[in-house]
């Protein structure tokens, strides 16, 4: 009985050894779900999605409120209309994709890689952009009140008309950027750079730390508001077409 006793017991260490070497080889394994399918309206709020590949996907009207998907690829995908409130999109990427009317109010975009996103209308109040990538962006209409953005490229973006008061912009890049009546009211510009940037009725006023600005290349219209002690040429009149009759 004795021997039995001994010979289960060192099966059963065995197995659990076997167990656990599996177990150690599984987490090695990476796992990187893909999820590119049509899923227009669907409810993944409060999902872990972290890493997955949503590249092409179709996720308009979709509700990721809460969702954890820090590290996704979203390539051109289409998420109009989306709910991304609270979401974490950390170290994502969104190169060429669509937030068009999109709500990511308090979204954590730390670093995201988003060259060419379109977000026309998109509600950003609260979201954490800093170091984000956005050159090429579409921000146009968009509402960015109370955003973090510190460090945050928005080079060549389109930003007319987007609202982004007391807004922390410290150390952001809107060198060759479209702002064509945006908003700046009470944001901080700690050495932001506007080189070559269009500012026809853009509107700064309380802005805090523009003498820390950068302002070369850039041009403004007779409706824009800064402070009497910046001073910037007016943008050249555009070309006149000739209409043939």
């Amino acid at each position: 009985m004795f021997r039995i006793a001994a010979l289960l017991v060192l099966a059963a260490a065995a197995v659990l050894g076997l167990l656990r070497a599996q177990a150690e080889n599984a987490s090695r394994v990476g796992w990187e779900p893909v999820y590119s399918a049509s899923c227009n309206g669907c409810d993944l709020s409060h999902k872990e999605m972290p890493g997955w590949r949503l590249d092409n996907g179709q996720f308009r009207d979709a509700k990721f409120v809460g969702a954890n998907l820090r590290g996704v690829s979203a390539k051109t995908a289409d998420f109009s209309r989306a709910d991304f409130s609270t979401t974490n999109l950390i170290d994502s990427t969104l190169d060429g994709a669509i937030v068009a009317g999109a709500t990511l109010d308090r979204a954590r975009m730390q670093r995201v890689s988003a060259t060419g996103l379109d977000a026309i209308g998109a509600s950003l109040l609260g979201a954490n952009l800093r170091a984000a990538e956005l050159i090429g962006a579409s921000f146009e209409d968009a509402d960015l009140t109370g955003a973090h953005a510190i460090g945050t490229v928005f080079a060549a973006a389109n930003m007319r008309g987007a609202r982004a008061d007391k807004t922390n912009f410290s150390r952001a890049n809107f060198n060759g950027a479209i702002l064509t009546n945006a908003s700046f009211v009470e944001t901080e510009l700690s050495g932001a750079t506007f080189l070559d940037a269009k500012l026809g009725g853009a509107d700064f006023t309380g802005a805090m730390s523009m003498e820390t600005v950068d302002f070369s290349g850039a041009c403004i219209s007779s409706s824009t508001r800064l402070p009497a002690s910046i001073t910037i040429p007016q943008c050249a009149p555009g070309p006149i077409l000739a209409v043939v009759d």
